[in-house]
């Protein structure tokens, strides 16, 4: 537990430190903060914007491909949202987070958006189900 909490706050200091010196890091840090705001009030198409300029500046951020996976999730744009999962993974694939996002979207979208193909049903069990048969047999209403 002690290692992971000083591992975050290693990570967090060196891009803390890398923001302070660099001009590029704190715009994209600024945006980062802007579209994290605005994706928690649900302004989706607004995060959207920040994150991929954002990501302009910082093409290889996990983080945002990541966010901006979830922004396109939200809004419906399932293979938008599927390639920046799989970008962000491919980028970060010991990232548990990114590892848990990427799993949960895939068996959403696999589940829902995209689902397996099903077999077709027997011509005799169709006939079945749709009260098939000839009228004489007693399938149809006198009349």
């Amino acid at each position: 537990m002690r290692a992971r909490w000083f591992t975050a706050l290693v990570v967090m200091l060196a891009a803390v430190t890398a923001a302070a010196g660099d001009p590029a890091a704190k715009v994209v840090e600024a945006d980062k903060k802007k579209a994290f705001q605005a994706a928690k009030r649900g302004y989706w198409q607004e995060a959207m914007a920040q994150y991929q300029q954002a990501l302009e500046a910082s093409p290889d951020d996990p983080e945002l491909l990541n966010n901006l996976a979830v922004a396109h999730e939200a809004i419906g744009e399932f293979e938008e949202a599927r390639k920046y999962y799989d970008q962000a993974l491919e980028i970060a694939p010991a990232d548990r987070r990114i590892r848990k996002n990427h799993r949960l979207f895939l068996d959403f979208y696999e589940s829902y958006v995209n689902p397996p193909e099903k077999e077709a049903p027997d011509s005799e069990a169709e006939e079945v189900e749709q009260g098939g048969g000839d009228a004489e047999e007693g399938g149809g209403n006198d009349a």
